[in-house]
């Protein structure tokens, strides 16, 4: 939360960012993140794995070959809403849309970065992807990340929907 807050910080005298939080936290309902359990991030990773899978088949194929979860990667990209080692030029890029479209956006730009970088990705093994994802925000263009993020027209608010009862309801394989 004190990247979040620290963001507001730079625009936003210390009252103001203060309830700039606290609307933020109840508007996108963020609460999840910092809870015991971390319940929201445990269901967005959850729904980037599978938006991987649908958006970027090859990409999940090799990512589940290696051994790469986007616990790996996403666990400090969603709770910070991309201000844990990314560029303010490109997190304000993001925060503009995500105050517009809320959570569904953070997929989106997930999927994006993914996207951007899936040609390097896919030669490279377990460290070298982990590593890779870690870095590549610090050199990412926002334009082309938000335009790119903006094509990801599988991640609407209904699949999301779909994705959260996925996860509470897990199917189970018959023998």
């Amino acid at each position: 939360m004190s990247y979040l807050a620290a963001q507001l910080l730079l625009f936003l005298e210390e009252e103001e960012a203060f309830w700039m939080l606290v609307k933020i936290m109840k508007d996108h309902s963020l609460q999840g993140f910092f809870i015991e359990g971390v319940p929201l991030l445990k269901l967005c990773l959850y729904c980037l794995d599978r938006l991987i899978e649908i958006q970027l088949p090859h990409l999940f194929s090799h990512f589940k070959s290696c051994g790469v979860t986007p616990l790996l990667f996403a666990s400090q990209w969603f709770p910070t809403v991309y201000t844990y080692n990314i560029p303010l030029g490109v997190s304000v890029h993001i925060w503009d849309v995500f105050f517009v479209e809320g959570l569904q956006w953070l997929f989106k730009v997930a999927l994006a970065i993914l996207r951007l970088n899936q040609d390097q990705l896919l030669t490279m093994d377990f460290e070298a992807v982990v590593e890779h994802l870690k870095s590549v925000v610090r050199r990412l263009d926002p334009g082309m990340l938000i335009k790119v993020a903006d094509t990801m027209d599988m991640v609407t608010p209904q699949r999301l929907v779909e994705l959260k009862q996925e996860f509470k309801h897990p199917k189970t394989d018959s023998l």
